[in-house]
């Protein structure tokens, strides 16, 4: 605030200099010295009055910015602070149907919260393959491949079920829940 209060002071001072010089007297009673320091004063108060307008254009909404980032801060609706998520340990089970009778049974502890991140959090753990691509219409991944298995052979997908129940989401965005059982099957579409 005080910052907008001199910056005032200064833009009325020079404006209130400039209606001191009477150019009119600076015409006829005066002699070539005066008349060249009454002129430079008046030159120097024209550029400086535009160097302070456009810094004035540029402080001004600067400071607010400024200021109200701070209000922001200091209310709490802008944090530095890292949110503390406690995550508890899942048991789940993750079983990968390939379609052909054999499919593998997974049984562990994930710190994961959707049928994606388990998935690729098993992928890591028991050292397999999963590809996918991120659709942001849809805000999550689409699975095409899973242990080199890939969509398309034989009009085969890959697709979810959580408790036996056909995911109808996208993996990303179905929560996990502890003693899930999600399974991954390559089969034709039930969509």
């Amino acid at each position: 605030m005080l910052i907008f209060l001199l910056i005032f002071i200064i833009i009325y001072n020079i404006k209130n200099f400039e209606n001191i010089i009477d150019v009119t007297y600076l015409d006829t009673n005066c002699c070539l010295n005066t008349k060249l320091l009454y002129f430079s004063i008046f030159y120097y108060i024209n550029v400086n009055k535009t160097i302070i307008k456009n810094i004035t254009l540029i402080v001004i909404p600067l400071l607010l910015l400024i200021g109200a980032g701070i209000t922001l801060v200091n209310i709490g609706i802008i944090t530095t602070k890292i949110p503390n998520i406690e995550s508890e340990n899942l048991n789940v089970t993750l079983v990968i149907d390939y379609g052909n009778n054999y499919f593998e049974k997974f049984n562990f502890e994930s710190s994961n919260t959707t049928v994606y991140s388990v998935l690729i959090e098993a992928s890591v753990k028991y050292n397999f393959s999963v590809k996918s691509k991120y659709f942001d219409q849809y805000q999550s991944h689409y699975i095409y491949s899973i242990k080199s298995i890939e969509e398309g052979e034989n009009n085969k997908f890959w697709q979810y079920y959580i408790n036996e129940k056909y995911g109808s989401v996208g993996s990303d965005l179905l929560p996990v829940k502890d003693n899930d059982y999600i399974e991954w099957k390559f089969q034709e579409p039930k969509i």
